[in-house]
């Protein structure tokens, strides 16, 4: 199993050694080799019980919505009247806010499980990747990941929660100038100033000073999930921030409110050391509302389509397999992600012609769903630094793991990576959009890189790493592209909604992604000059590329090579039902995310984005299940008003 919760990490297998050699323990009599009145062994022992029911807590199962078992079997031929499909970060909103309405009556499908105690813990994130809560995605790629063993891999969260349950958890909404082009392209209701009321309605900021900044224009301590700093101030992130001043590249507070340009601190989905999902956040509140029913591990075989075009439910798999539809009195809300969703649009006959009637699928309505597939790119620039350059601490996995089980405290509460800083510039040097956004890290000498996206390299690449690791501090500097115009496109493979869709992403194939990343490259390479950095020793460090061994190091085409080789998704998948009007031939849903060429049914997440917002999309797909909701209420309910 590739990137399995066991492979490589001996947290993970220490662990759930220990959890087990504890649990042994406090079934055993208190008595050991070493003298003792009994005092000890009892103290011992209460520990270890403790930490035993602090691990069980962590995620206990009551903690989530109960399962509704075979909804099919609900009395009455449409029993619900509003059908959502995925319980990700836009549908698990949607549910939650439809179910608002008492004498609604919603079922929401879910087609993994609740999420395993890994979910909650955010230093465990990766240990998701490759399993049972995976959907295991690859995009078929010729012109990045290409120093990857695997490929460019695409995990995606099969879970409650989604991919939000696995992701980085970092809250960056994207820039006004992504909204307003949506809106100016034909999308009403869907400029800056309208979604920035979504991006508050969702937001609990813990951040006292983000939310009384100009009266709350920007942020809201009153939403459902919790928004904060992923913990303290790590060491490196002053070296970062004061290198990148003297570049020309400002400190700002708030990577949100008036300035476009800079770098700062970035906040994430996280909190008191947990990971805050929307399922989590809208769906546990909600538990116990009467009209909301989630059915978990019920995977949708199909929407279903009449003769008049009219959607009137979908077909699941229960039990011996066998396939059972139910139905919805008002509409279906399709929230299976930039992937399934599509996937299930064109298996019910809604989809480009050509690949439909290839497939043998009746064409219910010609759209070009699949296409506008949309995603970043990141690229490292790999740096070594004088060994300890900064005080950090050290701590063995034993300490990571009572900490967290005793206090709550340590790595493990934290992201995978130890840094949480966030920049963004504009390789044209405008100062009204950004076209790339930059993360950097560092790791002090010997340090455990199986947590940083390392191991995945070729071994050429991960042995030079850990070589240089033994002597020096590692670090790199991420040139994310995201602003690409380079599009791709997803296809169904078989028939079957087992199979797994072809993803062909294009990646950089326009050359204008090229040239954005290598003055993106230019732009950050003088940092390593600057006197802080050079007080650190900082050198950018020649990997080994055999495939680029015969260019020059540092020219145009070395870096294009470097790009095609090392350049890999961070699975920000978006745009394969773009929303548009009716005069984009190219739109598979209207303003209002309703499906074209039928009725009743509405697409709700990321896949509907016109283009890629400049950052990290979670914040933007929770926003528009915000949006959605609403659209649905004012359709629903005379008089009803958002805002």
């Amino acid at each position: 199993m590739r990137f399995g919760i066991f492979e490589n990490n001996p947290l993970i297998s220490f662990f759930f050694e220990w959890i087990f050699v504890l649990k042994k323990m406090s079934c055993i009599s208190p008595q050991c080799g070493a003298q003792s009145v009994g005092a000890s062994n009892h103290i011992f022992l209460s520990l270890f019980q403790t930490l035993i029911a602090a691990q069980c807590a962590i995620s206990p199962p009551e903690m989530w919505p109960p399962h509704h078992e075979e909804p099919w079997k609900a009395a009455g031929a449409a029993a619900f009247d509003f059908i959502i499909i995925g319980g990700g970060s836009a549908g698990a909103v949607v549910a939650s806010r439809l179910s608002e309405i008492e004498n609604w009556n919603v079922l929401l499908l879910e087609a993994g499980d609740v999420p395993p105690m890994e979910e909650e813990i955010p230093g465990l994130q990766g240990n998701l990747f490759g399993g049972k809560y995976d959907w295991q995605f690859a995009a078929e790629s010729e012109t990045a990941c290409l120093a990857y063993p695997y490929g460019c891999t695409r995990p995606r969260g099969k879970m409650l929660g989604g991919s939000d349950a696995m992701n980085s958890m970092q809250y960056v909404r994207g820039h006004k100038h992504d909204f307003d082009s949506w809106s100016e392209a034909g999308n009403i209701g869907w400029d800056y100033d309208n979604v920035l009321n979504y991006f508050k309605k969702a937001e609990n900021n813990q951040n006292p000073d983000y939310v009384k900044y100009q009266n709350g224009k920007y942020h809201s301590n009153s939403g459902p999930i919790k928004i904060d700093f992923y913990g303290p101030k790590k060491p490196f992130e002053d070296v970062y921030l004061k290198a990148l001043e003297e570049i020309g590249v400002p400190t700002i507070d708030d990577i949100h409110a008036d300035k476009v340009i800079g770098a700062g601190k970035c906040q994430g989905s996280i909190h008191a050391g947990r990971r805050q999902t929307a399922a989590k956040s809208y769906l546990i509140p909600a538990k116990n509302r009467k009209n909301l029913h989630i059915s978990y591990n019920t995977e949708v075989q199909q929407i279903l389509i009449n003769e008049d075009n009219r959607v009137t439910g979908v077909a699941v798999k229960g039990n011996q397999n066998r396939i059972f539809k139910i139905f919805a009195r008002k509409e279906v809300i399709l929230s299976a992600g930039s992937h399934m969703s599509p996937k299930l649009l064109m298996l019910s006959g809604i989809g480009p012609r050509d690949h439909l009637t290839e497939a043998n699928i009746r064409v219910k309505a010609d759209l070009p769903v699949g296409k506008n597939h949309i995603d970043h790119l990141i690229l490292r620039l790999f740096v070594s630094f004088a060994p300890h350059s900064t005080d950090v601490p050290t701590t063995s996995h034993h300490d990571d793991l009572y900490n967290l089980l005793a206090h709550n405290t340590g790595p493990l509460t934290t992201k995978l990576l130890p840094q949480q800083l966030i920049g963004f510039i504009n390789s044209h040097n405008r100062n009204d959009f950004t076209d790339i956004m930059l993360h950097f890290n560092h790791f002090p000498p010997n340090s455990d890189f199986t947590s940083s996206g390392y191991t995945y390299y070729n071994p050429q690449i991960r042995d030079y790493l850990n070589e240089k690791s033994k002597t020096n501090d590692i670090g790199y500097i991420e040139v994310n592209l995201v602003q690409p115009k380079s599009r791709g496109y997803i296809q169904l493979n078989k028939t079957s909604i087992e199979d797994k869709p072809i993803i062909r992403p294009n990646y950089v194939t326009d050359e204008e992604d090229i040239q954005t990343f290598i003055r993106g490259i230019k732009k950050m390479l003088p940092i390593l000059d600057t006197k802080t950095l050079k007080e650190k020793q900082a050198e950018l460090l020649k990997i080994p590329l055999e495939a680029c061994a015969q260019h020059q190091f540092l020219s145009d085409e070395y870096w294009r090579c470097y790009i095609h080789q090392i350049a890999y998704p961070p699975s920000h998948t978006v745009g394969t039902s773009k929303m548009g009007p009716e005069s984009d031939p190219e739109s598979v849903v209207d303003p209002r995310l309703r499906v074209r060429g039928v009725t009743r049914l509405r697409q709700i997440d990321g896949g509907i984005m016109p283009n890629i917002v400049t950052g990290n999309t979670n914040a933007a797909c929770i926003m528009i299940g915000e949006k959605g909701a609403d659209l649905i209420k004012e359709d629903h309910l005379a008089g009803y008003k958002a805002f």
